[in-house]
């Protein structure tokens, strides 16, 4: 038997929890219910959730218990243990009764009340107990804080101030027991004020929160007629047979179009847009929003100018061979990079559907070197981050199988040729020619591409495809070109002199970077450094 704080933590912190095969979580809040999931992930076959009262009663949050309920965790209302039993010096048995709701208590909520002759056993072999916990407040009475009739220390609600000067407090010691955000915004209050006190200014609440005004009956009725309710987009989630293996992600996340469907629900969205509530103003930490600022046209002056209107990607829903955007399982490069990052949506587990997969295809030249997507130029970067790509999946997942199909590598710059050749040797399959066609299978995605050294015609099955992606002129330079007169290349980069790669057309605008077409982050950088050498020549001519 284990309260359930300390199970959390053992299982979080990987400790050996043997929790048997049985297993009985006693209580009816978020902790209980974490309990009770947690105990299904660690290889607990029978889990289930014992609560006193009904589910209209349940603390715990409704998702939660849904969630539950989905992964197959029986919840006995009604029902509260009065005895274990054991046998041979392990617990074998709990002793039930049932219960029935009689008048309410203290927290508003029916008393549940025990039905005569109505005790069962069931079989556990380990029981975890989540029935909440309290404050210790027994400090206060040496330094004389007062506290409420709930046993918890009173304070001004605005500032965390308690009644003896200098003392300040938040969480569940003034709450009882509630939520991680609200002793975390206690937290920040507390510190504010204390701020405050230190400087010897008033104690005063500060960016006071405004409550939203309530709507007229008349008003809803009204609202209603007007913007008919829309229902909340269900989150898509991994399958109960895949989640309660292990502590992925159970949501998998909205996909763009619904997660914009999902935004457009807001009914102050629909009625006026932005309706001047002050939220994002008070919540900026550097105050960069100003609601009362209004356009207006301005006009400076300057010696030169460097132009680093950056670049956009490819789009591949043009490849209608390759399936982006139908066919799950398929991402540009870029995309991968997200997922891949630590910082990124799985903290850097590379992850397809909860999943971990084992076989990876990655396509070079997705709209580069393509007389039909109208870019014969190469984009330069894609070769140097499919073989980073390539090592990255290779350090973080055993037993996998990597290939990866070209017209020609192109490893530009010092080092690059011995990254790509290292990438090779340590066992990702370069493969020159271009997939003709990508379909879906029943295993995963399947690969159709001509092998042009062996002229044999290659099916390889895989689970996730990487297009990489090329670059294009960044949207809107057609337009910031007309405006500055700049001349054009025939691809659309601004056209830039052949002996000074930075001078434009036009006396006194230099270009750097992606502006005058592909190059590399090195190149780049040393692009930047050109351009301003050169703006800081004109200019003290």
């Amino acid at each position: 038997m284990i309260d359930g704080i300390r199970f959390l933590r053992a299982v979080n912190s990987g400790e050996s929890v043997e929790a048997g095969r049985n297993v009985a979580v006693i209580g009816g809040g978020n902790t209980a219910v974490d309990c009770a999931r947690t105990a299904k992930r660690i290889g607990c076959e029978n889990v289930k959730l014992i609560y006193r009262r009904t589910r209209d009663e349940m603390p715990a949050a409704n998702e939660e218990i849904e969630a539950l309920i989905h992964e197959g965790i029986e919840i006995h209302f009604l029902t509260t243990p009065v005895r274990f039993h054991d046998e041979n010096g392990k617990l074998a048995k709990m002793e039930c009764i049932r219960m029935e709701l009689g008048e309410p208590d203290s927290s508003g909520r029916r008393r549940p009340v025990p039905i005569k002759n109505s005790e069962f056993t069931t079989p556990v072999d380990f029981v975890i107990t989540a029935l909440g916990q309290a404050a210790q407040t027994a400090f206060t009475e040496v330094i004389g804080i007062s506290l409420g009739k709930n046993g918890t220390i009173e304070v001004d609600q605005a500032t965390g101030a308690t009644n003896i000067e200098g003392v300040f407090a938040g969480g569940d010691v003034y709450t009882g027991p509630a939520y991680v955000v609200d002793a975390i915004a206690a937290g920040q209050r507390a510190a504010k004020s204390i701020s405050q006190y230190l400087k010897g200014e008033p104690v005063v609440a500060t960016n006071e929160r405004k409550e939203p005004e309530k709507l007229t009956d008349t008003e809803v009725v009204d609202l209603t007629a007007k913007y008919p309710r829309i229902e909340r987009i269900h989150m898509p989630e991994v399958n109960v047979e895949d989640r309660i293996k292990n502590f992925g992600e159970v949501a998998i996340g909205y996909s763009p179009e619904d997660a914009m469907a999902e935004a457009s629900r807001c009914l102050a969205g629909q009625i006026e847009g932005c309706i001047q509530c002050g939220e994002c103003e008070r919540l900026c930490e550097v105050g960069a929003i100003d609601h009362t600022m209004r356009d207006e046209i301005v006009e400076l002056e300057f010696d030169s100018i460097v132009v680093a209107p950056g670049f956009d990607l490819y789009d591949p829903t043009e490849k209608k061979e390759y399936g982006y955007g139908t066919l799950e399982g398929v991402m540009t490069g870029i995309e991968f990079e997200r997922l891949s990052s630590v910082t990124g949506p799985t903290g850097g587990d590379i992850l397809l559907n909860g999943k971990v997969p084992k076989r990876f295809f990655f396509i070079q030249c997705v709209g580069s070197r393509d007389r039909q997507s109208a870019a014969r130029y190469c984009s330069r970067v894609c070769c140097m981050y499919t073989a980073k790509h390539a090592s990255i999946i290779r350090d973080r997942i055993k037993d996998i199988q990597i290939y990866v199909s070209y017209i020609d590598v192109r490893a530009y710059g010092k080092g690059y040729e011995e990254f790509y050749k290292t990438t090779q040797e340590n066992g990702t399959f370069y493969i020159r020619g271009i997939p003709g066609e990508i379909t879906k299978t029943e295993n995963g995605l399947l690969v159709r591409v001509e092998d042009m050294f062996s002229g044999e015609l290659l099916e390889i099955e895989v689970d996730l495809v990487i297009l990489a992606t090329g670059v294009r002129p960044r949207k809107g330079i057609e337009e910031l070109c007309g405006i500055m007169s700049l001349e054009r290349d025939e691809y659309g980069f601004i056209k830039a002199d052949s002996i000074n790669p930075s001078k434009t057309n036009v006396e006194g605008i230099f270009v750097c970077g992606m502006g005058s077409g592909p190059k590399d982050i090195p190149d780049t950088v040393a692009s930047g450094g050109e351009a301003a050498a050169r703006c800081m020549e004109y200019i003290t001519e």
